[in-house]
């Protein structure tokens, strides 16, 4: 008896990500943080980084709006949120900024 995929995978369609450059700058400079301290740690967050872009990939309006077209996502155990933004068939990072820091500095590459 063959048996198709996963009822939720069915049609399901990955976004291309499309990573702004001001937003590389941001995970340059958080990862060379974090790798100041301890090199593991700077692998862990960029792999943080990659599943949160990935889940974002998958489904992009899962989560939540912060503007009009803007939403976000906070990778798992770090204190950062990448900011992004549905464009058609892709999805436009615009921002990783930490949690501390002023959220306006995002809005303003809008």
């Amino acid at each position: 008896m063959g048996r198709g995929p996963p009822a939720a995978r069915v049609g399901a369609v990955n976004f291309a990500l499309v990573i702004d450059p001001l937003a590389e700058a941001d995970l340059a400079l958080a990862r060379a943080e974090y790798e100041a301290i301890d090199p593991e740690l700077g692998s862990r967050f960029a792999a943080a980084v990659d599943d949160a872009f990935e889940r974002i990939r998958a489904a992009p309006v899962l989560y939540p709006l912060v503007t009009d077209d803007v939403r976000f996502i906070i990778p798992r155990r770090f204190p950062y949120v990448v900011y992004y933004r549905i464009e058609g068939d892709r999805v436009a990072v615009l921002a990783v900024i930490h949690k501390r820091q002023d959220q306006a500095r995002w809005m303003r590459r809008l």
